[in-house]
């Protein structure tokens, strides 16, 4: 069984194609990273995986059942873009959302509720900060409380977009790392990567996408010079420098 299978996936926006017949299947405990341009439909994927947007057809499985099934157990960290940072909100108000989803409505949260988030926190290194707002946090800092929120709803399959977009290094490395625990501990991790030079070290598997399905598969097999090309198109900037050291090496690059 998988932890998740996306079988001939199509999407459409006002009648144009955003995703077209996407089909893959994710072994569970792996770290994924999708990568493509602006516009391929990375985003998209995410949130239709989610139940949030509704495909023309294809079908979606989560650990052998359907997302509605499981949605409880799925964790979701949007784009950084997306969300309205000047919501009056604490840092501890938006780690403990991640809770409202095991209670009914109006049953009030227990204590092994608040227990979850301070362990959440203390696992971002947030814990000090928790009454501030988040409007007064850096970047790096906002996107270490919308993963304590994942974390405190204790998912199977964490799915992030973009969560280092906008951040510094330390912060990077410092959510890697952590990724990487939950990895070891069994959870399915799939991220949105903008970063190609970084990519070889982060994910066991990739996806190259552009509308379509380019490549899948282990990094080691997939993260090839034609692959890239035919996702971009030759227009990244880093290209050159990718292809050299593939070109060289015949291994993806190392920072």
């Amino acid at each position: 069984m998988y932890a998740l299978e996306v079988h001939n996936l199509t999407v459409t926006y006002h009648n144009t194609p955003v995703l077209w017949g996407v089909s893959f299947e994710v072994p569970k405990g792996a770290m994924v990273g999708i990568l493509g341009p602006n516009g391929a439909g990375k985003s998209t994927l995410l949130k239709t995986i989610l139940g949030f947007i509704k495909p023309v057809s294809g079908t979606i499985r989560c650990f052998g059942k359907t997302i509605e099934q499981l949605k409880k157990h799925i964790a979701y960290v949007p784009q950084k873009e997306s969300v309205d940072w000047t919501f009056p909100a604490t840092v501890w108000d938006v780690v403990m959302m991640g809770r409202y989803g095991k209670r009914k409505l109006y049953e009030p949260l227990r204590l092994e509720d608040k227990k979850a988030v301070i362990e959440a926190l203390k696992k971002v290194d947030m814990l000090l900060l928790k009454h501030r707002h988040i409007s007064a946090l850096s970047g790096g800092q906002q996107q270490r409380v919308f993963l304590a929120r994942a974390l405190a709803q204790d998912p199977i399959l964490f799915l992030l977009d973009e969560p280092f977009a906008g951040i510094d290094m330390a912060s990077e490395e410092n959510i890697i790392t952590l990724l990487k625990q939950l990895k070891n501990e069994g959870k399915t991790i799939i991220v949105v990567h903008h970063n190609l030079l970084t990519a070889p070290q982060y994910f066991d598997y990739l996806l190259f996408l552009n509308s379509r399905r380019i490549a899948w598969g282990p990094t080691k097999e997939v993260f090839t010079e034609e692959n890239i090309q035919k996702t971009y198109g030759g227009r990244l900037p880093t290209l050159s420098k990718i292809s050299t050291i593939l070109k060289t090496t015949g291994q993806p690059p190392v920072e």
